[in-house]
C-alpha cells in the first residue's frame, strides 16, 4: 500500500458515509499473500523464506520468516490506518451527532497465523453500533470456528436493516 493513497481511500469512504452516498464499503490491504513492500517501515532484509523468496523485506516474507517484532512493524501500520478511520467516525459533526453512531465497522483477518496461513484464530473487530441495534464496549470469546463467524456476519448484517439473509 501507499501510504498516501491508502489515506485518500479512508477518506472517500469517510466522505460518502458522511453524504450518505453509500452504505456498505469495503477496504483491503491487499490480497492472499500479496506482496506489499512498505520501505517507509524499515523492515530488516530476509535472506531466505521458506516460500523461496530471498533477500526481500515485504510483508508476506516476514510472516514466514520474520520475528514477531518485524510481523509488529506492518501490521502496527495497518492498524493506525484503521485506528484513524475509527476515530473520525467518531468526531462530532455540526450537528451533534457522531458518524460511529449509525455506523457499524468490521475488521477482519484472513489468517490466524500469517505463517502457515491457518483459517483458525481470527480475530474479528466491531465497532460502532449500528444505529443503536449493538451493545459496545464488550469482548467476545467466540468458539474458533467458521459457524461463529459467519453467525457474526449474519447478525451485523441483521442489526444494520438487511433481512433475509441467514448465512455467508
Amino acid at each position: 500500500p501507499n501510504p498516501a493513497l491508502t489515506e485518500f481511500f479512508w477518506q472517500m469512504i469517510e466522505v460518502a458515509l458522511l453524504c450518505d452516498a453509500t452504505r456498505v464499503a469495503s477496504l483491503s490491504f491487499g490480497n492472499t499473500a500479496f506482496r506489499f513492500a512498505m520501505p517507509w517501515l524499515d523492515a530488516p532484509i530476509i535472506e531466505n523464506v521458506d516460500t523461496g523468496e530471498q533477500n526481500v523485506r515485504d510483508h508476506h516474507s516476514h510472516t514466514h520468516a520474520g520475528t514477531r517484532d518485524t510481523v509488529g512493524l506492518f501490521m502496527a501500520w495497518y492498524a493506525q490506518r484503521i485506528a484513524d478511520f475509527i476515530t473520525r467516525l467518531g468526531t462530532i459533526q455540526p450537528d451533534g451527532s457522531r458518524l460511529l453512531d449509525s455506523t457499524t465497522v468490521l475488521l477482519v483477518s484472513e489468517y490466524g497465523s500469517g505463517g502457515p496461513h491457518t483459517n483458525t484464530g481470527c480475530a474479528s473487530f466491531v465497532f460502532g453500533n449500528a444505529g443503536g441495534q449493538l451493545a459496545c464496549g464488550r469482548h467476545l470469546a467466540l468458539e474458533d470456528d467458521a459457524t461463529r463467524t459467519h453467525g457474526l456476519m449474519v447478525g451485523l448484517a441483521e442489526a444494520t436493516g438487511v433481512v433475509g439473509v441467514d448465512q455467508f
